[in-house]
């Protein structure tokens, strides 16, 4: 179809691509809006895969009063949400010649619909396997319009769909794989950047570390080329966390310093003090008690005056310190500080 209306040489200012301008620009819009909603609903579980991850690792090692920590949603929150996703879309203009092309006004029209369905389901709470199934519809509506760089976002946010399931890792990792794929063939870098952070999402969220550990590298890679630091940090945290464990545990701790200071050059104190605490997961892992000491009281003195995340830290310090005399006063603190936040939180 592309070949015959190049060989009419319509002109890309021509009637119905005009009157189409709007209505891309509505269904792009929507498009974007609801993608972004699933990256974070597949980062949460992204979160949630990392702390069974390493909690798993605490386990084995017979750490069981850190698992049990992990384990709280109180502290999963102050410890994993403070690293917050990137932006996950970005969808460039349609080009004139698709914009050009017959099917394109109902094309269009299907891609509203579907992003306006997959939002209200989300908002409401409905049914996430019927999200997952209208975003797979999403990708193909792209693809059919061909627009790759459209089908990879659509896949990307596919992806994460997927990890918000736990029976769907098989579908997730391949769509993840596929935008990734896409990204790489079109030489785009941008969507390349979001396709590996959909993959490392799936990844931490069904508990692969190695798949999780390799799109990591990767992305910090492609992060410092294309000069975001945002992307960088986190990068650089989730290679700490998927390389946490009894294996490599000296990476882990580099790769959480080199985070920490990432995001303290971006002035973000608490993604630095929780890049922080896998420095401080390691020396609990290697019973290098004053060390984990040593960490806490750093990462307490970082997030002073934080009402989610300084609490956290006067636990990490209570419960590391056990031999200390103010072991029990830091942990008191902590529980007042906790029941403190729930209390404004119901207010």
């Amino acid at each position: 179809v592309l070949q015959h209306q190049s060989q009419r040489r319509r002109p890309p200012w021509s009637g119905t691509c005009v009157g189409r301008a709007p209505r891309a620009s509505v269904a792009m819009e929507a498009a974007k809006e609801v993608m972004n909603m699933l990256a974070r609903f597949g980062y949460e579980r992204c979160v949630d895969g990392m702390r069974q991850l390493v909690s798993g690792h605490f386990l084995a090692q017979g750490a069981t009063l850190h698992a049990m920590q992990l384990s709280a949603d109180v502290l999963a929150r102050a410890r994993l949400f403070a690293v917050e996703a990137a932006v996950a879309v970005h969808l460039p203009p349609l080009s004139a010649e698709v914009m050009a092309l017959p099917e394109t006004d109902a094309s269009l029209q299907n891609i509203e619909a579907l992003s306006i369905g997959i939002k209200e389901l989300i908002a409401n709470g409905g049914d996430r396997a019927e999200a997952m199934r209208l975003t797979e519809g999403l990708a193909a509506a792209f693809g059919a319009l061909g627009d790759r760089a459209a089908e990879a976002a659509a896949l990307t946010a596919h992806a994460c769909a997927c990890a918000g399931l736990r029976d769907a890792g098989r579908d997730a990792a391949r769509a993840a794989a596929r935008a990734v794929r896409i990204a790489r063939g079109l030489g785009d870098k941008s969507a390349l950047l979001h396709a590996l952070e959909a993959l490392i999402s799936v990844s931490f969220a069904f508990r692969d570390a190695d798949e999780a550990l390799r799109a990591a590298l990767e992305l910090a890679d492609l992060s410092k080329e294309l000069g975001n630091r945002r992307a960088q940090a986190q990068a650089t945290f989730f290679v700490a966390r998927a390389s946490f464990g009894p294996s490599s545990p000296s990476k882990a701790t580099e790769a959480a310093i080199e985070a920490a200071s990432l995001f303290a050059g971006l002035g973000d104190v608490v993604a630095q003090a929780t890049a922080l605490s896998v420095a401080y997961d390691v020396e609990i892992l290697l019973g290098r008690s004053a060390s984990a000491v040593h960490r806490a009281r750093e990462i307490l003195a970082l997030v002073r005056g934080n009402t989610q995340a300084e609490p956290l830290a006067t636990l990490m310090l209570g419960s590391v310190a056990t031999s200390s005399p103010d072991a029990m006063a830091a942990c008191q603190q902590a529980v007042k500080s906790f029941q403190g936040t729930d209390k404004s939180r119901e207010a």
